[in-house]
């Protein structure tokens, strides 16, 4: 799965080349057909991401991808008519029905209501959006998004230095309660390939981590994104892993980078995990973006 982030506006602490220009973008978003991307992420607040999207479609109805948008967060899910406008609108600017309309983060999954939860049924009973989900950064945003029968989507973020959703198993609990995983930030949104020396002087508190896993990769012979992104597979095979890329060589190189690595690579990973949310949670560091 692409997310699209970068296609609307500058994304991501590695990013180094800003906001692809529209040829670039429709690079991109080719390139990911080609290499067998099928399914494209995007937000109401990804900028201009949906009409770029939309506009490719229409221009390119060889690649019907399918899309999955987010709500903004000022959408009152107490209000129906204004969960069903805002969706319309998302959908209208994709110009077709989206795969998946997920609330923006947890803090609105927990302002849903009976009005809110009928409206989404209404979406999908007339052809709006096909699921409905919600896009966490917690464990404990994960386990609310289970509890809720509206949700059929859980998006949240997982890689080589945070396995908490693994070591509490919830990603199989979510999977075999029938709910779609979509796993974000597996490069823990640009981190883990970036250059230790490159890191800006208020993430100095990311140095050590981040110089643990480069030589870790380096000892079994693997660029740091084929690590982070092999490392998702092997471990999460049941869920849907979303990349971001900046380039179209960026897809090609996600496309070859996507396979499990060695068990022992992946042992060797898990003595890299850590809890701290200054690392691990990207809202925490200094001006974010997430």
């Amino acid at each position: 799965m692409l997310g699209t982030a970068q296609l609307g506006a500058d994304y991501g602490i590695a990013n180094r080349t800003g906001r692809p220009d529209a040829e670039e973008a429709e690079d991109i978003l080719e390139r990911a057909w080609r290499v067998g991307v099928r399914i494209l992420d995007t937000a109401r607040s990804y900028g201009d991401s949906e009409t770029v999207i939309g506009a490719f479609l229409e221009r390119n109805p060889e690649c019907p991808f399918a899309v999955i948008s987010k709500l903004e967060a000022g959408v009152d899910l107490a209000d129906a008519g204004a969960v069903e406008t805002a969706v319309r609108e998302s959908r209208d600017r994709i110009g077709r029905p989206l795969e998946g309309m997920l609330l923006l983060n947890a803090a609105m999954l927990s302002t849903l209501s009976d009005g809110g939860r009928d409206a989404f049924r209404r979406c999908i009973a007339n052809g709006l959006v096909a699921a409905v989900g919600v896009s966490v950064y917690t464990p404990e945003e994960f386990k609310a998004a289970m509890t809720e029968d509206t949700i059929d989507i859980i998006q949240a973020p997982f890689n080589a230095l945070d396995r908490r959703l693994i070591d509490q198993g919830l990603i199989q609990r979510a999977v075999t309660a029938g709910k779609q995983v979509f796993l974000r930030s597996v490069y823990l949104q640009g981190l883990l390939l970036m250059e230790p020396a490159d890191l800006p002087p208020a993430m100095a508190f990311a140095a050590e981590p981040l110089t643990r896993w480069r030589r870790l990769c380096a000892d079994y012979g693997l660029p740091p994104l084929a690590g982070a992104l092999g490392f998702v597979r092997a471990v999460a095979p049941d869920a849907h892993i979303v990349v971001g890329c900046e380039s179209a060589g960026q897809i090609d190189a996600a496309a070859a980078g996507i396979n499990p690595p060695h068990d022992d690579f992946l042992s060797a990973v898990a003595a890299l995990a850590t809890c701290d949310p200054n690392v691990v949670d990207p809202r925490a560091w200094p001006d974010a973006t997430t």
